[in-house]
């Protein structure tokens, strides 16, 4: 009878990335639902002129706040040792650089991308197999 139990560690460098990783996603969501009320209400105090503000596709925004929801989904699997969550991290980065070449930053985008990725793996390359499906 085999009565060794392996313990999970998840280390102090991956437990301090996925809790600045919660915080960070969720300022981002608080910066980018309140941006366009804050600009809003600038026009109509008249700080800012309408005309001043140049016209922005929407759809890097909503590609944003679409990466930062499967971030945090991502980071709560991740810290209940469930793959799935590494790999919505992972889809987050995806969306993320999607959204950055849309909106014309297509160089940043992929160097972006690969030090996300490299960060993630360097953090879970001997902590893979403690995580479970």
């Amino acid at each position: 009878m085999n009565t060794s139990v392996s313990v999970r560690e998840r280390g102090g460098c991956l437990t301090a990335y996925l809790v600045a990783t919660i915080f960070f996603a969720i300022l981002g969501l608080i910066l980018l639902v309140t941006a366009g009320a804050a600009l809003s209400a600038a026009v109509a105090a008249g700080a800012v002129s309408g005309a001043d503000i140049p016209s922005v596709s929407p759809l890097p925004i909503i590609l944003s706040v679409v990466s930062v929801i499967v971030a945090i989904i991502g980071v709560v699997g991740a810290w209940t040792w469930k793959k799935w969550g590494i790999y919505l991290i992972g889809a987050s980065f995806i969306i993320s650089a999607l959204g950055s070449i849309i909106g014309g930053s297509f160089v940043s985008a992929v160097v972006g991308l690969l030090i996300e990725a490299a960060i993630l793996w360097y953090l879970l390359k001997d902590k893979w197999a403690l995580f479970e499906g």
